[in-house]
């Protein structure tokens, strides 16, 4: 989870990855991703998201705007953006298959 953003909505990127807690009735938090940032809006609903909405058989994909603002950021409250993880994979390792010769 990173920090607050200094500057909201200006601080929003499209693309970031975020999750936001929805609760009665669902009472869990999902994760998506920013779609578009109205930055000339500061007190109405100013960031759309598409969320990931995984079920038991199916996978599905939903929309959906919130007012991004500080007062309802972090674990304990409504909003977060994810730090993304970047994984180095081992490429050399035994457990990867093994390489095709060179083509002549």
């Amino acid at each position: 989870m990173l920090p607050c953003p200094a500057r909201l909505p200006h601080d929003l990127q499209v693309g970031q990855k975020l999750a936001r807690w929805f609760g009665e009735g669902y009472n869990k938090w999902y994760f998506g991703k920013i779609t578009e940032v109205n930055r000339r809006r500061t007190k109405q609903e100013n960031v759309s998201v598409v969320w990931s909405l995984r079920k038991r058989i199916t996978a599905a994909t939903t929309w959906g705007h919130f007012l991004a603002s500080a007062d309802d950021y972090g674990a304990d409250r409504l909003w977060v953006v994810l730090e993304p993880i970047h994984i180095l994979l081992d490429t050399e390792s035994s457990s990867a298959p093994p390489s095709l010769p060179p083509s002549p």
